[in-house]
Formats: structure tokens, C-alpha cells, sequence
């Protein structure tokens, strides 16, 4: 393979003298050439520069391209190996997901802190992964941020106030939260839109799905309502549904409170 120089203009001389073929490089496709000159800089390591082809036997040039022959491909299957492991390396990372199941609110107003006993409860029933975590994020709102940003997946337990009866389910994704019409936001809600939508300006975007209850009482007190703790069970098959459609090996206790 020839470059289009005046230097190879005797080139059917060459091919007569050698029974050898001539191929021009497109000067458009510089990989053709790299290809070219990546070959002969590995055939000059056995024959460099200004060698005299007088001295060297026909054998020994073959020697040489089979050589460079040989190690290009060597260094191509390097090449790829090295692109694989990367990928094993760091592609991998990114599909494997990290899962946070945040509990928020205030346990001093009894139902007002159903999301951090609906955690609770979920770390007693379940056996989770370790790429899943259970944080008890109390009234944290702002302060959560440096945490969500560590999960690629959340679901946030909270109450929720929409004037229904007391004990009703609620499955909210994030994106949706702001516009959600039959919501009220209870006191500590609204530091989690805003630390959402906080992180959505910073570029981080977890998904994340909201899983809330109608709280009964929220008057000072730690115990929850009847009907809020016999709700629990219930967000805690919905957490494990959210997360098994992700794949992740959430298993039940044999026995649990």
C-alpha cells in the first residue's frame, strides 16, 4: 500500500521487479494509512531506518511483517480486552442500582411520623440486599440532599393529608407530586418537593415513587392510630412490589412484628 507521493511514481517498476501488486491509500481514509504506518513501525524495529535491503535476506523480511503482522493483532485482542474489562468495570456500576427507602416525618405527632415506623417496620419484616438501604429521615427535608444523591432509586414513606379516610394509600411518583390536586401538604412535606425539586436543578434525578397514608391523628404522642398501624403491612407489600419489579431480592422474615 502506497501513499500518493511523487516518491512511489515508479511503482509498476517496483511491482514488475518483485511480482508484487500496488494499492494507493485514499488520502480521505486516515485510518487506511494509520493502518499503514502503524505496520511499518512495527516492522522498523527489526528493520530500521536507512537499512540496507542489500544485506537482508528475503527470509528475514518476511520474519519482520510476520512479526508485525502478529503483533497487531496482539495488541488489537489487547485492545478489546482492555475495552471489556472497562466495561465490566464501570458499565456494570451503572446498572446496578442503589435503592433508598426513606421514612419521613415527625414521630412526636404520632400519625405525622408514619413514614419512619412504616421503615421500621419494613427493616423488621424483610430481609433486603445490600444495595438497598432504610433510612430513618425524620423531619430532614433540606438536610436529605446530600443523601438522595447516592440512589438511583427512592421511594419516600410519608403521611399525606388529602381530606380522605384515615388509613387511605396513596402511590405518588415524584414528577407528579407538585401537581397532584387531592394532595395537602402536611408540615414536613413540603421540604421534601422542595429538596426534589432542589436536586432536580443540580442534575440529580433519581426516580422516585412517594407512598403515603392518610394520617388519623396527628396530636402529640408516639404511639400511632389503630388504623394507621394496621395500614403498615400493607405499605410494607407495596414497598417489596416497587422493588421486585426492579429485580432486587427482598425476602420475608419467617416471622416478623
Amino acid at each position: 500500500m502506497y501513499e500518493n507521493g511523487s516518491e512511489n511514481v515508479e511503482h509498476q517498476k517496483i511491482n514488475y521487479t518483485l511480482g508484487s501488486k500496488s494499492h494507493f491509500g485514499n488520502l480521505y481514509h486516515s485510518w487506511g494509512k494509520r493502518s499503514v504506518e502503524n505496520a511499518v513501525g512495527l516492522m522498523r524495529r527489526s528493520l530500521p531506518k536507512k537499512t540496507d535491503f542489500v544485506t537482508v535476506s528475503h527470509q528475514q523480511i518476511i520474519i519482520s511483517a510476520l512479526t508485525a503482522k502478529h503483533l497487531q493483532r496482539y495488541l488489537t485482542q489487547v485492545l478489546h480486552l482492555l475495552v471489556e474489562c472497562n466495561f465490566l468495570m464501570n458499565g456494570n456500576k451503572k446498572n446496578n442500582k442503589r435503592f433508598l427507602i426513606l421514612g419521613v416525618g415527625n414521630i412526636l405527632l404520632r400519625d405525622e411520623g408514619l413514614g419512619v415506623r412504616a421503615a421500621e417496620y419494613i427493616k423488621k419484616r424483610y430481609f433486603v440486599p445490600e444495595d438497598v438501604s432504610i433510612v430513618d429521615g425524620g423531619t430532614g427535608g433540606l438536610n436529605l440532599l446530600s443523601l438522595i444523591r447516592e440512589f438511583d432509586y427512592i421511594i419516600i414513606l410519608d403521611a399525606v393529608a388529602s381530606r380522605s379516610s384515615p388509613g387511605a394509600v396513596y402511590r405518588i411518583p415524584g414528577k407528579d407530586l407538585p401537581k397532584s390536586p387531592p394532595l395537602m401538604t402536611t408540615a414536613h412535606q413540603l421540604g421534601v418537593q422542595d429538596m426534589l425539586a432542589i436536586a432536580d436543578l443540580e442534575g440529580c434525578n433519581p426516580d422516585v415513587v412517594i407512598i403515603g397514608m392518610e394520617p388519623k391523628d396527628i396530636s402529640l404522642g408516639l404511639e400511632l392510630s389503630n388504623v394507621v398501624r394496621e395500614m403498615l403491612p400493607h405499605i410494607a407489600d407495596m414497598v417489596a412490589k416497587e422493588l421486585k419489579g426492579f429485580g432486587v431480592d427482598i425476602r420475608e422474615k419467617t416471622a416478623h412484628a
